[in-house]
């Protein structure tokens, strides 16, 4: 047995395709080797060691005067226990057109795949590629698992960007979803699983895409064989270990701001391998919190239930409505100024009027507003008596994938 000689063969090109996401690196790290037998046959062999599946695609874009033992593109699960690659082994090896040599030295963890058969008297050369991806190739459409929302029961966090999303929701990581979580809150697995991959030593981030593998993340592998992919964790904010497995609603770690990311949030996907050793995520849905199913949607904020949760009573910014403050007036502390006071629910923003001297004021309120409409119009007069409270108007975005800004002036006259 001897190593291909490059004298016999002019190996063109020899290129690892690597399973890469924008938002962490997802390549098991599988080896493919060759050896030549005495027969004169090239034999590849896989490497692989893992505690779940792993795909491995291989093709030939040139072939000269080589005949393969099997038709490329090709591609092949490789199970993760010894005994079941020996299985498999005698499988391939009954598709080669001739039994391998019994001086072929392959190593013991070594996986014999197929075989190149140099034609008689020719000069020969070939390119090839691979790639090794986790999991079995799926089929997207037939997922429709119902997933948790990422977060602590009983709290709610926004969508920042949607399926679609223009900053980083394309190619493969089309169907993410980013929320709005801040560094340090507490992330939640959406769904049972194994955990097949950890990365938690960064601690740099920006927007630019020079940040993209800088982005700590943990890796749920599901029983369906899909994936779920949470990203951006802060610097050591992973509680879990690969091999764990992880209830749905369990405690995973910390979100952070590490990898592209333009601010904190959780970036959460389920992706599903695909026949050519690449990764696609695919849409999910989510259980409300009233049972129901959710398409999540940008710039609308959402409940997290889990299992076994304690009952809470929500409040959400869309369904705030002028009516909840007729007549609203909430006595303040004497003081000398008239105060403008804001609060925000959801993407929804309150806007309240402080009257803290001891005397009523005629107010007129002018609202200067960018992507943000008012429920009470951009001018607004009102009457406040004296140390007293009361309610202007509600603030929503007009797109909620833009940015928003408010600005408020007024002017004032006591009353007689």
């Amino acid at each position: 047995m001897k190593k291909l000689p490059s004298r016999v063969f002019l190996v063109l090109l020899f290129t690892l395709l690597l399973a890469f996401s924008l938002h962490g690196q997802l390549d098991p790290g599988g080896e493919l080797q060759y050896l030549q037998g005495s027969d004169g046959a090239i034999y590849f062999y896989a490497q692989v060691q893992g505690i779940i599946p792993v795909y491995l695609w291989v093709d030939f874009p040139q072939l000269q005067n080589l005949e393969p033992s099997s038709p490329f593109p090709q591609g092949w699960v490789i199970p993760p226990t010894l005994s079941e690659q020996e299985e498999l082994q005698s499988s391939l090896l009954s598709l080669l057109p001739e039994a391998p040599p019994e001086d072929l030295e392959i190593p013991p963890d070594g996986l014999i795949l197929f075989s190149l058969r140099p034609k008689a008297n020719s000069s020969t050369r070939f390119q090839i590629q691979f790639r090794y991806t986790y999991g079995i190739p799926m089929d997207p459409r037939s997922h429709d698992h119902l997933y948790l929302f990422p977060f602590p029961h009983g709290t709610k966090f926004q969508v920042t960007q949607g399926f679609n999303g223009s900053f980083t929701h394309f190619g493969e990581n089309q169907y993410a979803l980013d929320f709005d979580l801040g560094v340090g809150d507490p992330i939640h697995a959406a769904r049972s699983g194994r955990v097949i991959g950890v990365k938690e030593d960064s601690n740099r981030g920006g927007a630019s895409s020079s940040f993209a593998s800088y982005g700590n993340y943990i890796l749920v592998y599901h029983d369906d064989g899909s994936f779920g992919n949470y990203v951006h964790l802060r610097q050591n904010g992973a509680l879990v270990e690969v091999g764990d497995w992880v209830e749905a609603g369990q405690l995973l770690g910390y979100s952070g701001n590490t990898g592209q990311a333009s601010g904190p949030h959780l970036h959460f996907d389920v992706r599903v391998p695909t026949s050519d050793g690449q990764f696609k995520s695919i849409p999910v849905r989510f259980v409300s919190l009233y049972g129901e199913i959710i398409d999540p949607e940008v710039g609308k904020s959402y409940y997290a239930v889990h299992p076994g949760g304690q009952p809470f009573v929500p409040v959400f910014g869309d369904d705030i409505r002028d009516e909840d403050f007729a007549g609203y007036l909430e006595a303040v502390p004497r003081g000398d100024s008239l105060e403008i006071r804001t609060e925000v629910v959801d993407s929804t923003t309150l806007v309240f009027l402080q009257n803290t001297y001891n005397q009523a004021y005629w107010v007129e309120i002018s609202l200067s507003l960018t992507n943000l409409l008012s429920t009470q119009g951009s001018r607004i007069i009102r009457e406040v008596p004296a140390q007293t409270e009361v309610f202007l108007t509600l603030l929503r975005p007009a797109n909620p994938e833009r940015g928003w800004s408010h600005r408020i002036q007024y002017r004032f006259r006591p009353l007689p």
